[in-house]
């Protein structure tokens, strides 16, 4: 987590609590609670070769509650004012920026649902951003200038890579998303699944330390939301002992909107944080339980960690508090006047 720089303090960040996680402990299955002040850290030998990994998804760019470029006109020529909310998330966005730079970015990791898509459910009620064309175009430029500040940091090419999300928002052949990736210069994703620009798996090799990214996971539920996390590990663990899937260091999903680490011996999943505000589906479902966590992921891999028998994973996570909350003041209706 990180604290705050010069945001609004009726906006504030999540306090300071060690961000950075190197953890060698066995069998753990619980959420990241920050790096342990008495964790011994890696030698020298052991930091050689390290490469950052910066991931970001669930942008949601389009909707209301999602994120918006300031000054943003549309391809009819209209003005599109940043709400509250997502001058909130800009700001957010900013930092997040600024702390990202500290590292030594080698790619970033686009992990679906970078647009909110037509919305036919909600009959496009919560859309900021009606036509696809000027979604693609606001999410273009959130790409560019993610990548234009980072390689401006590094003074080195940064590959993109790009993660199909849900049919609903990217559509059935993500078409948008292919669009926005060959625009951005994405990577290509070598594989055998649909897609050129993005696909709906990413596994990255690392110099023998596998990085397995995608969209979906499904969710848990009540005080149990770490299940569906768990059970994806342990049937990657089932499915890489039979040769049917490459046994990864590290898992990565998205889609649920919080963050969680789950952590098996030799094996990390994570859940990612989103950009986008609580939305009305999210309120339906419950007033309380399904807040969104808001922010990023940086993974720092060390293949040669991996080598010599230590855990090649380690992390920072930066996460955003959310807005205040708005509370209605109840007013006394003011006296009726009496019949004449």
């Amino acid at each position: 987590m990180v604290s705050s720089v010069g945001l609004p303090k009726k906006l504030p960040l999540l306090s300071h609590t060690g961000a950075r996680t190197a953890s060698t402990r066995p069998h753990s299955r619980t959420q990241s609670a920050g790096r342990r002040r008495n964790e011994p850290n890696r030698s020298k030998a052991l930091l050689t070769g390290i490469r950052n990994i910066l991931v970001i998804g669930d942008l949601h760019v389009g909707s209301i509650y999602g994120m918006l470029p300031p000054d943003f006109v549309s391809s009819d020529g209209a003005e599109k004012p940043q709400n509250d909310g997502q001058k909130y998330l800009w700001e957010c966005w900013q930092d997040m920026k600024t702390k990202a730079a500290r590292f030594s970015i080698d790619s970033v990791v686009v992990n679906g649902d970078l647009i909110e898509g037509k919305q036919p459910k909600q009959r496009a009620s919560e859309l900021t951003l009606l036509a696809p064309n000027d979604q693609e175009s606001a999410a273009v430029f959130l790409m560019r200038d993610l990548r234009n500040w980072i390689e401006k940091n590094t003074g080195r090419q940064v590959p993109f890579f790009f993660v199909q999300g849900t049919e609903y928002h990217e559509g059935r052949g993500a078409e948008e998303l292919e669009s926005i990736a060959a625009r951005v210069q994405g990577a290509n994703i070598d594989s055998n699944f649909s897609g050129r620009h993005c696909k709906e798996v990413l596994d990255l090799d690392m110099g023998g330390t596998v990085l397995n990214f995608a969209h979906h996971l499904g969710g848990g539920s009540g005080f149990t939301r770490s299940g569906s996390l768990d059970a994806e590990a342990l049937w990657c663990q089932i499915t890489s002992s039979k040769g049917q899937a490459v046994a990864a260091d590290l898992i990565v999903r998205s889609h649920l909107h919080f963050f969680m680490h789950v952590e098996h011996t030799g094996r990390h999943a994570f859940l990612c944080p989103c950009w986008q505000l609580q939305t009305r589906f999210a309120r339906h479902r419950s007033a309380y339980k399904l807040m969104p966590d808001i922010g990023a992921l940086i993974f720092h891999v060390s293949p040669d960690a991996k080598k010599q028998g230590a855990d090649p994973i380690a992390f920072t996570k930066l996460l955003y508090r959310l807005p205040a909350p708005r509370v209605n003041q109840f007013e006394v209706g003011k006296k009726l006047r009496e019949a004449a």
